[in-house]
């Protein structure tokens, strides 16, 4: 496994990986006793702003004698354990999945939906097999042959073999694969079935310490949303399924809801400029559209 860091995050939202400039450390004690120090400590890397330690780092030069020039790099580091993989063999006709590794603004919600499915097969392995949470490392999702990815390792190096239970076959069908039929097609499944619990449905919109939120996975937590990550475990088995795109929202327990919780959102929207904003359901399947009237006078449309 490898993991990599794309460095902070951007004021446009993405990552900008990490400044570093060729230095030579200087004055670098490499023995205690007896004290033992080596003068130059060439071809060494470190974020720019440190070079401001005229005292222990100097500007690398080229053979040219031109000084070294900062440059933006990424981190990679190598991790052996064992991991688990679920590739989603088709995607539905008319989703967008191949914009799961995509972080630009319009692809958020793809993204969010696989991260959450992520945790949904995270949180429900560790109910089955009795471990905490943390046992698993969540991977970010990919891209495979232009279909999603979603990936689970042992958190522990070389592994617990606990990817290798998930793996093992049961009446002829992996751990993993019955551990999702059952998030999506159980109603007393016994992580979701709490989920849809009146009281919880009512108030969590998209995710909350009493579903999908955890301690340990607090830095997803503006991406989380329970229903995403249902629907997208059940693109995993359905290949015709249509998202509500059919109108059949009553048909699918985590898009039954759905319809309300757009027309709230979009009346939140309103309120934000009641005098220039309105909404208006459209189309046949009556879909919230919030329209807003530009200073000019002219009507502009910016579907929700």
């Amino acid at each position: 496994m490898i993991r990599r860091n794309r460095g902070p995050i951007g004021d446009d939202g993405s990552p900008e990986g990490f400044v570093v400039i060729e230095v030579n450390q200087k004055g670098l004690r490499v023995q205690q006793s007896p004290t033992a120090w080596l003068n130059k400590l060439e071809n060494q890397a470190v974020l720019l702003d440190t070079l401001g330690d005229a005292k222990r780092w100097e500007r690398a030069t080229d053979p040219s004698e031109a000084p070294a020039e900062p440059e933006t790099v990424r981190l990679m580091s190598r991790k052996r354990t064992d991991a688990i993989y679920v590739l989603m063999q088709s995607a539905p006709r008319g989703l967008a999945f191949d914009r799961v590794g995509s972080r630009e603004p319009f692809a958020t919600s793809v993204r969010a939906a696989a991260i959450s499915a992520t945790q949904l097969i995270l949180q429900r392995a560790a109910l089955e097999l009795d471990l905490g949470p943390e046992e698993f490392e969540a991977l970010e999702p990919r891209l495979r042959n232009g279909l999603p990815l979603l990936q689970l390792a042992d958190f522990l190096i070389n592994g617990a073999g606990f990817s290798r239970r998930l793996a093992s076959s049961e009446s002829g069908k992996p751990l993993i694969a019955r551990l999702i039929e059952s998030l999506v097609n159980d109603p007393t499944d016994r992580l979701v079935s709490s989920y849809f619990k009146e009281s919880h449905s009512e108030e969590c919109a998209r995710s909350c310490y009493r579903c999908l939120q955890r301690y340990n996975n607090r830095g997803f937590h503006g991406l989380l949303d329970w229903r995403l990550g249902i629907g997208f475990l059940r693109a995993m088995l359905d290949a015709t399924w249509q998202a509500g795109l059919d109108g059949r929202w009553s048909a699918y327990r985590e898009l039954a809801d759905w319809p309300r919780l757009a027309r709230e959102a979009a009346e939140e929207l309103r309120r934000l400029d009641p005098d220039r904003r309105r909404v208006e359901l459209l189309g046949p399947l009556e879909l919230p559209v919030l329209f807003i009237k530009p200073r000019t006078g002219a009507l502009d449309v910016e579907p929700q």
